[in-house]
């Protein structure tokens, strides 16, 4: 048999480990699929990982956008961030190199097969999928996430922005793009101000066991990125408000409040439900309290 005892060798090919460049969310030498609907801060996020990586780590980043006009970059003060970080990354556009985009992968996957670790150490961002095949196309998208698993497979991480359907919210076109991925979330982002965004990851699909939903906030036109708890931004707004009351009050205080205290700590009532309701609700989470008699005293947790 043609491939007797050429089998993968656990002393040859297992000495690895899982590298998390973001914990949780980002996996080296791993495909990671990022789809939201358009202006929803994907590039945005992509960015602020972009700036993660020159700032934070060794790693050589190249970006790949097919799919802002060089009027978007401008407005978004990418051209800023490119001449601040010459040299230290590439920023690929096809006003540049006159390609469209699966000329250039096309490219890059033959490079990397003439030096089968060409990208070692590389974070490759495709921002759009549409923009390098016919996304409904299941033969296209197969062809296309072969190529990106060649990358994979000569050392890059890769980074894929996707668009979503206008249907159901999940992405669009082939289900091959879910299969073909190693790891997959679906991004919506809430606008804080004009500068200002957080962003939620949900995962999807996972092929790494540590991979978790993951939260970002993001400052535009800096494009810096700092990790927050997921499960704090997916709570509705007014209820973080209250979060962020009752612990503010509960600092404060040199010993434990009474519920009424507490609630009129944050110019609440006393008897108002829906705030005793919250109190019940994030206890354990946020704060503890123990029973004194007919009274509960409030401390944080």
């Amino acid at each position: 048999m043609i491939f007797r005892g050429r089998g993968l060798k656990k002393e040859k090919n297992f000495n690895v480990q899982v590298n998390y460049i973001l914990d949780n969310f980002l996996v080296q030498g791993a495909i990671t699929l990022i789809y939201a609907p358009p202006k929803n801060s994907k590039s945005g996020l992509a960015m602020g990982i972009l700036k993660h990586l020159l700032e934070k780590t060794s790693f050589y980043p190249c970006y790949l956008d097919f799919d802002n006009p060089i009027v978007s970059l401008a407005d978004k003060e990418i051209d800023l961030f490119i001449e601040k970080y010459q040299g230290q990354f590439d920023y690929i556009h096809p006003d540049e190199i006159c390609m469209e985009g699966h000329e250039a992968l096309s490219v890059m996957v033959k490079d990397c097969k003439e030096d089968p670790k060409k990208y070692k150490n590389t974070v490759l961002f495709f921002d759009s999928a549409t923009d390098f095949c016919d996304e409904g196309n299941d033969n296209s998208v197969k062809k296309f996430m072969h190529k990106l698993k060649i990358l994979r497979n000569a050392g890059a991480t890769i980074i894929l922005l996707h668009h979503t359907n206008k249907t159901n919210g999940e992405y669009k076109g082939s289900s091959i793009f879910r299969s073909a991925s190693d790891n997959v979330f679906s991004l919506t982002s809430e606008v804080i101000n004009d500068n200002e965004d957080n962003i939620l990851l949900e995962s999807k699909n996972a092929r790494f066991g540590k991979i978790r939903h993951s939260a970002f906030h993001l400052r535009k036109y800096s494009w810096d990125i700092t990790l927050i708890n997921y499960d704090d931004y997916c709570l509705p707004y007014h209820k973080r408000e209250f979060i962020r009351d009752i612990r503010l009050s509960l600092k404060k205080a040199k010993a434990p409040l009474t519920q009424t205290k507490l609630l009129e700590s944050i110019n609440k009532q006393k008897d108002d439900k829906h705030s005793r309701e919250l109190l019940n609700e994030f206890a354990g989470r946020y704060w503890e309290f123990i029973e004194k008699g007919k009274s509960k005293l409030y401390t944080l947790k």
